[in-house]
């Protein structure tokens, strides 16, 4: 008799599923970014997660067969049996329980000597499954079945007669409903792995993410801290906060070396300190990448100083010290090399990066004032300057941009949504190191993501 209450075990699993997929699923991560630096700050990033009780009952209603159970087979006790679903499955969740009602048709064939009889019935079952994690983040669940109501008293059909046996069906759920129980949290530590799933997800994050083509940008999130805050109820909603902390970092340039993974953090439950997100995101634009841009822009442009004029064949920016080096190679009234140097500024007013007092290093040809003055006009060093100062802004511009659009809508999986708005961005931390100009980004916001109708 205890063959259809197989069905209780993929209904927990649903449930399981869909909160763990909401709170931790490692989809298309958000953007962030960094910096060489000592002293890295830290981020708090807080997800909200919201899960409508309605969809939650929907998705395990859908993924319910009409037939849960079916035994043809009486080869051993002479029973057939079959339990299908007669009404959509209920579900409610506090804290660390989930209850659910499942109403249920049964229908049974008893194989006697010379002939076999026939029945059927209907009844509730409610099961509440207590479910805790433990600091290795494995899943641990006690399932007990609460309470069972007959909707229609079992009967067995003889000819025409209808003879009740609801006392014998009564006696056995009573002995059977603790194994019953058993079977169920047996199953679910069997076939859902938390820990396996979180262990994969927290892997995940300490990849490089390609974000954009465009300026060749790397992120890496850099996590440090993965906590989760208890389930709490609102009217319509179970809400989940999901936090970390993080020290993340955006490179642009080559794909930047990932150090070895760190282990997965011990489990805890905690509430975030915060509501907002307060991301303070190290940036490092590669002079690799400065070079590339300015190649693309200057490269083969001529200019006329008067009766002369120069043609720029090659740029090449590296770094002097805290001040950037531009070696540009000129062919035309002036063959040869010019090395500029100049210190990018942050200016407060216009929170702003720029460069603005490129000037020429003497140092490498003390001769070249003599020979080539007309060269120091500013012509050529102002264009440097404008399109070093125009990469720098429409970089930031666009990661902010691309930030802002992506956390308007952000589909993670089909029905799970992330949005979220973004505070002011502040530039700080600017220094120059051997290979890249460096800054911070700071900035705040809030997200959420909804599961269920309310993501439309």
């Amino acid at each position: 008799m205890n063959r259809f209450f197989h069905f209780c075990f993929t209904l927990f699993l649903i449930s399981l599923g869909v909160i763990a997929s909401g709170c931790f699923g490692g989809r298309k991560a958000s953007q962030y970014s960094t910096m060489e630096s000592n002293s890295l700050d830290t981020s708090l990033i807080v997800i909200p997660v919201t899960i409508k009780k309605g969809e939650l009952e929907k998705t395990i209603n859908n993924n319910l067969p009409a037939v849960l159970y079916e035994d043809s087979s009486t080869a051993d006790d002479g029973l057939a049996f079959r339990a299908s679903k007669r009404d959509s499955v209920e579900i409610e969740i506090s804290d660390d329980t989930i209850r659910y009602k499942v109403p249920l048709n049964l229908w049974f064939r008893k194989s006697l000597a010379i002939t076999s009889v026939s029945g059927q019935g209907a009844l509730r079952l409610d099961f509440k499954t207590h479910f805790f994690i433990d600091p290795e983040w494995n899943l641990n669940t006690q399932t007990q079945i609460s309470s069972y109501q007959w909707l229609e008293k079992p009967q067995i059909n003889i000819g025409f007669t209808s003879i009740p046996v609801t006392p014998i069906v009564d006696y056995f759920l009573e002995q059977s409903k603790d194994q019953i129980a058993a079977s169920i949290d047996t199953l679910i530590r069997d076939q859902f792995s938390l820990r396996q799933n979180i262990e994969t997800t927290w892997k995940e994050l300490q990849q490089p993410i390609f974000l954009s083509e465009e300026y060749n940008t790397w992120l890496l999130l850099n996590p440090k801290e993965l906590r989760v805050s208890p389930i709490r109820n609102t009217e319509d909603s179970l809400v989940i906060k999901a936090f970390a902390s993080a020290t993340p970092r955006i490179f642009v340039g080559p794909q930047p070396p990932v150090s070895a993974p760190l282990q997965l953090p011990a489990f805890e439950y905690r509430e975030p300190p915060s509501e907002r997100i307060a991301l303070k995101v190290k940036t490092a634009v590669a002079f690799a990448e400065a070079t590339r841009i300015s190649k693309m822009n200057m490269a083969g442009e001529t200019y006329d100083f008067g009766k002369r004029k120069v043609k720029v064949e090659d740029i090449l920016i590296t770094g002097k010290g805290n001040q950037l080096s531009v070696r540009t190679t000129l062919s035309g009234s002036y063959n040869g090399d010019i090395v500029f140097v100049g210190k990018p500024e942050y200016n407060l007013k216009r929170n702003q990066i720029r460069i603005e007092k490129l000037e020429v290093d003497f140092s490498s040809k003390k001769s070249l004032f003599k020979t080539a003055a007309w060269l120091f006009k500013g012509k050529l060093k102002k264009e440097i300057e404008n399109t070093l100062n125009s990469y720098l802004e429409d970089y930031i511009t666009e990661l902010y941009t691309e930030l802002e659009e992506s956390l308007k809508h952000y589909e993670l999986a089909p029905g799970i949504i992330l949005t979220g708005e973004l505070g002011e961005v502040e530039l700080s931390k600017l220094y120059v190191s051997t290979d890249a100009i460096n800054f911070q980004i700071a900035l705040d916001g809030k997200t959420m993501v909804l599961i269920g109708s309310g993501s439309n």
